[in-house]
């Protein structure tokens, strides 16, 4: 295992205990303008699998492929599926969020909250390559002048995208690698006192 997956690892067990994720996983699916069938849905970077599991209801995808560098995060996305009753839907898997196990164009959507700022560039040329042209990509990313990481957290934040200022930024960061009819709004989530915010983005493959 690599020092980027032990990490990651080590924040399973308290990763639930945090609401923003949760609240930034409801902004990036309610925001969604997918209709019509959808076949295969990717939770990319779908730590303990929040997205995964409430996209098999929202959606109504005929298959979810969450995939996380983290074993443990991958272990709790699996326990979530059973507990929610919808793990023959939801397949878990160890993997790269930057370089998806998926043939080219085989995805309808893409989503990704809270790890883009982790993936970088990689992750979006990626993505662009994994969707059906028409598929729909939903991330979330945090302002530049918002994040503070610790020192454990900077080592792993990528340095080959320019963090978003506001939501034009937002936007042009999806343009520039290749998405259309990309939109962005703010995420604003009180967490122990504090409004936390981020910026969600939903944008289309050409």
């Amino acid at each position: 295992m690599n020092d980027r997956a032990a990490f990651f690892d080590a924040t399973a067990d308290g990763y639930d205990g945090n609401p923003f994720h949760e609240g930034v996983v409801r902004d990036l699916i309610e925001g969604l303008a997918t209709s019509g069938p959808v076949g295969l849905a990717v939770d990319a970077a779908t730590g303990t699998g929040a997205a995964a599991v409430v996209m098999v209801d929202a959606v109504r995808p005929s298959q979810v492929l969450a995939v996380d560098i983290s074993p443990a995060m991958i272990r709790k996305a699996q326990a979530k599926a059973a507990e929610r009753g919808v793990a023959k839907l939801v397949t878990c898997q160890v993997g790269d969020a930057a370089s998806l196990p998926v043939c080219d164009g085989a995805a309808d959507l893409i989503l990704c909250a809270s790890a883009l700022h982790f993936l970088g560039a990689a992750a979006l040329r990626d993505w662009h390559r994994a969707l059906r042209p028409g598929g729909e990509v939903a991330f979330s990313v945090p302002m530049q002048s918002d994040l503070r990481p610790s020192p454990a957290f900077r080592k792993y934040v990528t340095t080959d995208i320019e963090l978003p200022d506001g939501v034009d930024d937002a936007t042009q960061l999806a343009v520039q690698f290749g998405f259309r009819e990309a939109r962005a709004s703010f995420t604003e989530i009180m967490v122990d006192g504090r409004l936390r915010r981020t910026l969600v983005v939903h944008a289309r493959k050409p």
